[in-house]
């Protein structure tokens, strides 16, 4: 699954958006699911919000029972959690 949405505050209307968009991915996914964030987006963005609200929505813990990664549009992948072969089913998708 992949989310893209610049988050460039955390405060107001774009966090509200953010953890409503992060609910409803949340409410969607599956044991085994990558999530890919792609975006602007302030540091720890992915690790406070995104995670959290993910958790929270799915009832599943990201790196035990999903896994999440951050694509920079500047700077790549940044791998939040990983286990197993997160990083070869990134790299697939991105090829």
């Amino acid at each position: 699954m992949l989310l893209t949405r610049d988050a460039q505050s955390l405060e107001g209307d774009s966090r509200m958006e953010l953890d409503t968009l992060c609910k409803l991915v949340g409410s969607a996914v599956r044991r085994g699911s990558l999530v890919i964030y792609s975006g602007v987006c302030l540091p720890g963005t992915v690790q406070d919000v995104i995670l959290e609200s993910l958790e929270k929505a799915s009832g599943l813990q990201v790196g035990v029972d999903l896994d999440l990664a951050y694509i920079s549009p500047a700077r790549g992948v940044k791998f939040v959690a990983e286990k197993g072969e997160v990083q070869r089913r990134v790299m697939e998708l991105a090829s």
